[in-house]
């Protein structure tokens, strides 16, 4: 993924807030040490989140209206567990349930950017908002 960014990065056709994006999402995805700390089980769809960011990206420079009416959908639901995941675990919400959402949010970008790979659990922009809502309550 590094040496496609790269490879991407230099193209006139790639916009850099897009490359940006995908850069955020590729670092938490796949931060220092993660493997030796995810569970197994989820360490086995980071491929497909992968490939899901990969799919997003290629449709975003084929098809931009689209794939921005689909970004609409999960950006700020990303935007909002990584601004206020501290204050919520600060105000005594488990770990295990942001940690449960942020996942949720991958699955959503299979779900919407890659649906061929198939989400591992129903999952529906209007879900992951309910289940932000009363997260953040």
């Amino acid at each position: 993924m590094e040496q496609t960014l790269r490879s991407l990065a230099g193209k006139p056709s790639a916009p850099r807030a897009a490359l940006a994006e995908v850069r955020v999402q590729v670092d938490h995805l796949t931060p220092p040490g993660f493997v030796a700390r995810e569970r197994v089980e989820r360490l086995a769809h980071v491929p497909r989140y992968l490939r899901a960011i990969w799919c997003a990206s290629n449709e975003c420079r084929m098809v931009r209206k689209r794939i921005r009416a689909k970004a609409e959908q999960v950006v700020p639901l990303w935007n909002a567990w990584l601004q206020q995941q501290e204050k919520l675990r600060a105000k005594g919400v488990p770990v295990e349930d942001l940690e449960t959402f942020r996942w949720l949010i991958e699955e959503l970008r299979v779900s919407l950017f890659a649906p061929e790979l198939k989400a591992a659990v129903p999952v529906s922009p209007q879900k992951v908002t309910e289940l932000w809502k009363s997260l953040s309550r």
